[in-house]
Order: structure tokens, then C-alpha cells, then sequence
């Protein structure tokens, strides 16, 4: 395979990235021994997600994350490879050849999953990585750090490897929509959806202008019933490990089917879509104003919450809300939108949720999409200076691509055979 690598000081070609096609032509497994201990007995699945994601929130686990700036001086501002992490890519591999960090390894997070085992990390993606540097630490890279980053920063945690997901994904790396759909741009700048072609010729969705100036109320929420929890029943093992990993994996491979509409207006053969892992505050709007309202659930720093949070709310705190008295507030008669400040937190509690059996999901880049006000949602994305020209959080930096077929990138995943959707969808989320 040929790799080809280009520098990202050169403002222009982060700017052409936007119009063109494409940018860019052994230790132990886990790291604590709870996470690898066996159950002896088959036990109650979700009582085994829960007391894990518990552990992991109260510990401040939501919060694992790495700047773009951070990785890149781990990288490049030192001659020492041995603190240098694993960096797990978990974009499209269509995505992913277009443009990625140099050393980034291709796991698309719907596959991670499927047959994901102890060892399987370092024997198929990582050994060339651990012959140079003694750092096991995973770096999670996604499109914006939200959509599938959730699942894998709490998973992946919860059975024990030394995780972290860079914040803002790719998207803070380097700005080209093809390789990172998703951008985060105001409603404001009437910039609407950018759709392309992928090196394959298939569709993707370029950036969105999804930030919304919406109302926001400061009265508190509560929610009074209470309700069973859900059953979760996704395999025969006992072994804590096998219990984890089945749970993620379907929510990895869960679809959903498209709308009337949608494959009117496509003309697909196919019939789904990936499962909707984020909503953004247009859609989330148009639901409150519906006959299918959903349950909102905010967890939002509560200082920010008391400032200003969506009409009907509940307040959770992040780190207790895995705790039984808490879990049982949240419905499972109805859908579930969970808001974070700017999404990157609610994303892993929404994965949560729904590895729980939930449904769930989270508000893209939180209230700092839903309102303009910096009070009550400070630290949003800014792609763009307000000149429209300068970038802002981009910060430009290196980058590979491979100049081959898919075929011919990395291999699959062992038993893994990739569903047919249809084909926007497919590319992303």
C-alpha cells in the first residue's frame, strides 16, 4: 500500500479541502483485573453494564478525552517514540483513506465490536505500534467525537484498556468535510448540508449548519415515576468481558429504517440506515413539538443547567446517574435525548444508555448547537474566525492517506461482513 503525507500549515489547502473530492490524493489486555474477572454464575446483564458504567462515570471516565494539540505534541514535539499511544481510527474506511493522523490504525467503530477479544488488539491492529513504543494508551479519533466515540470511550473502558477519545475528532485535526462530515457551523451562515463524492464514488455528507438560537428555560425539572429497568439479554456467557463487548456490539450494529421520504427521494434499494447515534437541535425541536415528545435529560455541569437548559429538562448529575435510584427515573416507554454542554460527554452517556437497553440518544455538540448564548454554553466549536476565511479550532496539522482501493487498505475484520445501507448513511454514522 502507498502512504502519502502533506503538512497542515498551508491555510488554502484546508480551505480547497471543503470543494474537492478528497483531501489528500505485548502486555496484558486490559488494564484492571476487574474488568477481565469471569462471572461464575450467568448473571443479570444489566445489573453487570450498570455497576461498570457506574464505576466508570463516577470516576470521572466521561471526561477522558485529548485535544487535537496534545496528541500532536505527544506525536511530533518530542524525539521519544515510547510515549507515543496507539491511535485507533474510527471513521469510514472510505473516510479514513481520504485523510487520517499518520500512524492511525482503521477500525471502523460499527466492526470493533464484532469480534472484538482479549489480545485481538495487540495480534491484528497494534503490533507494529507496540515494537516501537511501550505506551498502551488507545486514543480514540472519530469524525467529530461524538457519533460512535461514545460507545467505544465507555466500552472499551469498561473492559479495562486505557482509552481516550480526542475531542472534536478529526474535525479539530484537520478541516476537509469529505474525510470528517459533520463540521459544526451556526444555522446563521445559511451554509446547509455540502454533499460529495468519496474516492469509491459514493455519496457523503459534507458539514452542516446545525447551530441553532433557540429559547432556554432556568426553572428546574424533576421526573416523579419510576419504572422497571430494561432486560437485557444479548448473550449466554457469564464472563464480564463477553457481557460488555455483546452490549456494545449492538449498539454498534443496530440500524434503523428509512423513511418514506428518504428512499423516495434517494431512490435506495436499500431499506436501512445506521442507528441515529445523534440528533441535532432542528430535529430534536420538531419532536418536542410532536406527539412523540421525548424525555430529555440533561447533564449539563449544574451551575450551566441553573443559567439555561432545554423547556422540560431533567438535571442528572453525570457521575451518579448509572446509580439505581437514578436509572429508574428514566423512562422506557419513550425515546431519550441526552444534553451535554457541547455533546462530547453526553455522546458516552447516551452509549451508555442504550447498552443498557435505552433509547437513546445524544444532541450533536449539546446546548452549545441549541442556544448562541456563551453563558449557558461557553466553548463551542469555531471552525472559522469571524472572517469566514481564518480557521479557528482547526489547527491544520499532518496528515496521511492511502493512494489504493478499500480492497486493498486493511483487512476486515475476521467474520465481519459490512450490511447493506444506504449508501449517505453508510459513510458516516
Amino acid at each position: 500500500m502507498t502512504y502519502k503525507k502533506i503538512p497542515g500549515i498551508m491555510l488554502i489547502i484546508g480551505l480547497l479541502c471543503s470543494m474537492l473530492v478528497s483531501c489528500g490524493g505485548s502486555g496484558s489486555t486490559t488494564g484492571n483485573n476487574d474488568a477481565a474477572a469471569s462471572v461464575t454464575d450467568k448473571t443479570n446483564e444489566f445489573e453487570v453494564i450498570r455497576a461498570a458504567a457506574d464505576k466508570f462515570l463516577s470516576g470521572g471516565g466521561a471526561d477522558k478525552m485529548i485535544m487535537a494539540e496534545e496528541l500532536h505534541a505527544l506525536l511530533y514535539g518530542d524525539e521519544d517514540p515510547n510515549n507515543d499511544p496507539r491511535i485507533m481510527d474510527n471513521r469510514n474506511n472510505n473516510t479514513y483513506t481520504i485523510g487520517h493522523v499518520c500512524g492511525a490504525i482503521a477500525i471502523p467503530w460499527h466492526q470493533i465490536f464484532m469480534t472484538l477479544t482479549p489480545g485481538s488488539f495487540e495480534d491484528t491492529y497494534f503490533y507494529e505500534h507496540d515494537a516501537k513504543s511501550t505506551s498502551k494508551k488507545i486514543v480514540i479519533i472519530n469524525y467529530t467525537g461524538m457519533e460512535g466515540g461514545g460507545t467505544l470511550l465507555a466500552a472499551l473502558s469498561m473492559l479495562g484498556y486505557d482509552v481516550v477519545k480526542m475531542k472534536w475528532g478529526y474535525n479539530q485535526w484537520q478541516f476537509c468535510p469529505n474525510a470528517s462530515p459533520g463540521t459544526f457551523f451556526p444555522a446563521s451562515t445559511r451554509l446547509g448540508r455540502m454533499t460529495g463524492l468519496d474516492i469509491s464514488g459514493k455519496a457523503v455528507t459534507g458539514f452542516w449548519a446545525i447551530g441553532q438560537n433557540y429559547t432556554t428555560e432556568t426553572t428546574g425539572n424533576t421526573a416523579n415515576r419510576t419504572y422497571n429497568f430494561p432486560v437485557v439479554n444479548n448473550t449466554d456467557s457469564a464472563d464480564y468481558f463477553e457481557i460488555i463487548r455483546a452490549a456494545a456490539n449492538q449498539v454498534a450494529q443496530k440500524q434503523w429504517p428509512l423513511t418514506a421520504s428518504e428512499m423516495a427521494e434517494g431512490g435506495w434499494e436499500q431499506q436501512h440506515k445506521w442507528w441515529p447515534t445523534d440528533i441535532i437541535p432542528e430535529d430534536l425541536f420538531n419532536l418536542m413539538h410532536s406527539s412523540a415528545k421525548p424525555f430529555i435529560i440533561s447533564v449539563q455541569p449544574k451551575e450551566l443547567y441553573e443559567k439555561g437548559h432545554i423547556e422540560g429538562a431533567v438535571w442528572f448529575d453525570i457521575k451518579t446517574i448509572m446509580q439505581p435510584e437514578n436509572l429508574k427515573r428514566i423512562p422506557t416507554d419513550q425515546d431519550i435525548v441526552v444534553v451535554s454542554n457541547d455533546g462530547q460527554t453526553g455522546t458516552t452517556v447516551s452509549a451508555i444508555l442504550r447498552m443498557l437497553g435505552y433509547n437513546s440518544t445524544n444532541l450533536l455538540y449539546g446546548m452549545t448547537a441549541w442556544t448562541e448564548n456563551d453563558e449557558i454554553a461557553p466553548g463551542r466549536f469555531q471552525c472559522y474566525e469571524d472572517d469566514m476565511v481564518t480557521f479557528k479550532d482547526v489547527l491544520s496539522y499532518e496528515i496521511c492517506w492511502i493512494d489504493v482501493p478499500q480492497a486493498e487498505m486493511l483487512p476486515l475484520i475476521e467474520g465481519y461482513v459490512p450490511p447493506v445501507l444506504a449508501p449517505i448513511e453508510s459513510q458516516g454514522y
